[in-house]
């Protein structure tokens, strides 16, 4: 039996912050509504004004506006709705209060006079944006997802790779298993809301935990920033330099002499499957230049010689591999 998905939800309609409003009212707001043509101003009936994205019979009504962007976002919008069932775990992130709220799903709705509009009104205006018109911004928080409780969860209790998916643009998304390790969003989460308290591990050397820690709380850009640290400990006579950012695609530390001069590249993947790296091409044979990748997902046994490089370089392994 498949599990229940994991999802997060920003709440934060037109800029604002509407996470007391959703503490309170125990829902979770998707926005950026699908639109009936000429209704929203005119009738202010929110259910003759808005298609309800969880209703399959109204999928092919026309919107307002039609522009492509606008109907991309209102087809995830309605794939991300039908996926959730009861039952589904959704965060909300807030990494200015050092937490996460997290809720089980009861379901969705669309309300069409929702008694909270005029606590969303003043929230707007309690942060200094506009509330006019006003069925355009109260038609953002008619529409969402009901949860049973909040369960209030430090951030540092998040796992790095499901706390990685939280603060990226998008508004909403899934949170996809780590199969390299078969780690179940859901599964983590499960046990994590009824114990958010345990964020403060002992003190371990033993291996196989300290592997297990790597993948759990180090995100890839700390990742990146760790290794430059550990490279420059083993190369004290270089100066080591952590350059770009995650998924930027280049390389993430450059090592030079104390002339300037490069003498080494650096490419860390948090998860790694041997495909060609960026630095590759403009390997040389003899050029002095060592070449570093560092890793912590990754197929077992894999090792520069199984990777597609033709050229010398090095590969640094971290322990934590996974299956294949």
């Amino acid at each position: 039996m498949t599990n229940p998905i994991v999802f997060f939800c920003r709440s934060r309609p037109q800029d604002c912050d509407a996470i007391d409003l959703v503490l309170e009212e125990k829902r979770v707001f998707i926005g950026y509504v699908a639109l009936r043509p000429g209704k929203l101003y005119q009738d202010h009936d929110f259910h003759d004004a808005i298609i309800d994205l969880s209703d399959p019979d109204q999928d092919q009504e026309a919107m307002d506006p039609e522009t492509e962007k606008y109907r991309r976002q209102i087809s995830g919008n309605r794939r991300l709705v039908r996926e959730i069932g009861s039952g589904a775990i959704v965060l909300v992130p807030r990494p200015s209060r050092g937490r996460v709220y997290a809720g089980r799903v009861l379901g969705f709705e669309l309300v069409n006079n929702p008694p909270w509009a005029e606590k969303y009104l003043a929230l707007r205006l309690k942060q200094r944006l506009p509330i006019e018109p006003r069925s355009w911004h109260l038609a953002d928080v008619v529409q969402g997802w009901r949860v049973d409780r909040w369960r209030d969860i430090p951030l540092p209790a998040i796992p790095a790779w499901i706390r990685s998916s939280l603060f990226g643009r998008s508004t909403h998304g899934r949170i996809a298993p780590l199969n390299e390790l078969q780690l179940d969003p859901y599964k983590v989460l499960d046990q994590l809301m009824d114990h958010p308290e345990k964020i403060c591990p002992p003190k371990t050397v033993e291996p196989r935990e300290i592997e297990r820690r790597l993948v759990s709380d180090i995100g890839p850009g700390t990742f990146e920033h760790l290794v430059v640290a550990l490279l420059q400990l083993e190369r004290p006579a270089e100066i080591w330099t952590h350059v770009g950012g995650s998924g930027d695609g280049g390389v993430d530390g450059v090592g030079a002499d104390r002339k300037g001069r490069v003498v080494g590249l650096l490419q860390c993947k948090w998860r790694y499957n041997g495909r060609e790296l960026p630095f590759e091409g403009d390997a040389q044979a003899g050029d002095g230049i060592t070449r570093f990748v560092a890793t912590l997902i990754h197929t077992a046994g894999l090792t520069a010689a199984s990777t597609a490089v033709r050229r010398p370089w090095s590969i640094t392994v971290a322990p934590c591999q996974g299956g294949g």
